[in-house]
């Protein structure tokens, strides 16, 4: 019997390891797929002004935000995106340049406009009122510019 087992085990292993490389396909969550913020972008509508915008929503491209950035193009931004909405701080961590930052509330109304954040308020947290799916940068001004303001519509 035991010959037996030390001929079969291995070869047990073996085969199993090819059926699971060839076969297997594991299962991902629905928001896996989406694009990561390196590689897309998405045109949203605020105050009926298409705008271009970077999508964050991993974890790690959240945290880098617009840090170590020299700029944004003109009239761009950067959409956060969260996977459940929650209070998000925005801090200017390696931040070069100052930006007006923009929270989405449930409802896709902007609850708060956070104008002129400059990289030498670190390590202060702007924060909401209210939690938020999302959140927008745009450089400095952006917001005055095109009259966006707290109650305004986003279409994402």
């Amino acid at each position: 019997m035991k010959k037996f087992a030390g001929i079969f085990l291995p070869f047990f292993i073996i085969a199993t390891a090819v059926y699971l490389f060839v076969f297997y396909k594991p299962t991902v969550a629905p928001y896996a797929s989406r694009p990561k913020a390196e590689t897309s972008q998405k045109i949203i509508k605020i105050g009926g002004k298409n705008i271009a915008v970077e999508i964050a929503d991993t974890e790690a491209s959240r945290i880098k935000g617009l840090s170590g950035r020299e700029g944004l193009p003109s009239d761009t931004g950067l959409l956060f995106y969260f996977d459940k909405p929650q209070r998000a701080g925005i801090w200017m961590k390696e931040m070069k340049f100052a930006i007006d930052i923009v929270w989405v509330g449930t409802d896709m109304r902007i609850v708060k406009i956070q104008k002129n954040a400059t990289p030498s308020s670190f390590p202060e947290f702007f924060l909401p009122a209210v939690i938020t799916p999302y959140v927008i940068e745009f450089n400095v001004g952006f917001t005055e510019k095109n009259n966006i303001s707290v109650g305004d519509i986003v279409v994402i």
